[in-house]
């Protein structure tokens, strides 16, 4: 699994790391999920229905794995590394979504 999560990883900083969208998370020693830290304005369980129906990509909302509401858990367990990369493509585009939509 560790070429997995370096996959996953890689693509998180290439996506969701940069200024716009400012995620932070530390690269898994080990499981099968990485956990994600957004900025404040992010509510990560008001997304999930924006990036599920609107932009096809799914995690865990950070307040069910008991993080805060601008966190969210991400799995690298059952996908191959392009399919990582387009889901961190979709949960980018459904972060701009949000962010123009919601934050103020």
């Amino acid at each position: 699994l560790s070429a997995k999560a370096k996959s996953l990883c890689e693509a998180i900083n290439k996506h969701l790391c940069d200024d716009e969208i400012a995620c932070t998370f530390l690269a898994p020693e080990g499981g099968y999920f990485i956990f994600l830290k957004f900025p404040e304005w992010l509510n990560t369980t008001e997304l999930l229905p924006i990036a599920s129906d609107k932009f096809k990509v799914k995690y865990t909302p950070g307040e069910r794995c008991l993080g805060g509401t601008n966190t969210a858990r991400v799995s690298f367990a059952f996908y191959s590394a392009e399919e990582m990369e387009e889901g961190v493509l979709r949960l980018r585009q459904a972060i701009l979504h949000y962010k123009r939509t919601h934050a103020a």
